[in-house]
């Protein structure tokens, strides 16, 4: 997910197809710096990655192959 942050510490939450949070990421923006999420310890799948980022929020799916 490419996400242009309107905050200092945007929240993604990773949720599988049953609902239930898997894990969450808590990011410290820095000078407009490119981040990633490691998702190599979760399991084959579809997943849900939902950001929160002030008054903002949207939820995206994704496979993780």
């Amino acid at each position: 997910v490419n996400y242009k942050s309107k905050t200092l510490h945007p929240e993604f939450e990773v949720i599988d197809v049953l609902g239930r949070k898997v894990t969450d990421y808590k990011l410290q923006i820095a000078n407009s710096a490119e981040q990633q999420i490691d998702i190599s310890k979760l399991s084959q799948g579809l997943y849900l990655v939902k950001v929160t980022d002030g008054d903002s929020q949207f939820v995206k799916r994704f496979v993780k192959e």
